[in-house]
C-alpha cells in the first residue's frame, strides 16, 4: 500500500494528543447506567438477544432500535441528545472492552458531533471512531452499528506499521524536492 491508501490524515506529538484529548474513565457510572439501559429493554420486553453474551454488541444495539428502543425513550420524555449518547456510550464501552479502544473527549472538535472520539493505538498508529456522529447515521437508517462493527474488524487487521509508513511517507517528501 502506497501512504495515500493508509489514509494517514495527521501527525500527533504525544504533548499535542495529550492537551486535545482527555481520556474517559470507565468507572465512570454513565458506561454501566447506558448498557443497563439496554439490558433492562430486552427484559422488560421478553426480548432475545440475537448475540448471547454481550449486551452492548453492535447486533444487539441495532436489534433494541429496530425492536422500538427509540420510541421507549422518547416516552420517558428522553431527549434525542441523551438517546444518542445512551447508544453512544453503550458502542463505545464495547470496543473499549473487546478491542481495547479507549474512549476520549475531544477538546478541539472538527465538529459538533465529534465531542467523543474512540482511539485505538497499535505502536503509535492511531485509528478514531466518532460514535455520536455515528449514533446519529444509525439513528436516521443511514447504516448500523454492526457495518461500522465488520468494518472496524477489518482495519484492524490492516493498520500500518509506524515506522515503515513514516520512512515512506519521508521518502516521497523527499522524491518531491
Amino acid at each position: 500500500m502506497t501512504s495515500q491508501e493508509k489514509k494517514i490524515k495527521s501527525v500527533l506529538t504525544d504533548e499535542s494528543f495529550d492537551k486535545r484529548y482527555k481520556e474517559l474513565d470507565s468507572d465512570n457510572p454513565i458506561f454501566e447506567d447506558s448498557n443497563k439501559m439496554i439490558n433492562d429493554y430486552f427484559q422488560v420486553n421478553n426480548i432475545s438477544q440475537k448475540f448471547n453474551g454481550s449486551t452492548n454488541h453492535p447486533v444487539n444495539i441495532d436489534q433494541v432500535l429496530n425492536e422500538g428502543f427509540y420510541d421507549f425513550c422518547k416516552s420517558l420524555d428522553m431527549e434525542d441528545k441523551q438517546i444518542g449518547m445512551t447508544l453512544s456510550i453503550c458502542f463505545s464501552n464495547y470496543f473499549t472492552e473487546n478491542f481495547d479502544f479507549q474512549l476520549y473527549s475531544d477538546n478541539e472538535p472538527e465538529s459538533s458531533l465529534r465531542f467523543l472520539t474512540l482511539k485505538y493505538n497499535k505502536d503509535g498508529v492511531v485509528m478514531s471512531l466518532y460514535p455520536f456522529e455515528y449514533t446519529l447515521k444509525v439513528l436516521n437508517k443511514e447504516s448500523t452499528y454492526e457495518n461500522l462493527y465488520l468494518k472496524i474488524q477489518n482495519q484492524l487487521n490492516q493498520l500500518p506499521n509506524k515506522d515503515e509508513t513514516l520512512k515512506e511517507m519521508l521518502s516521497d517528501i523527499k522524491n518531491k524536492k
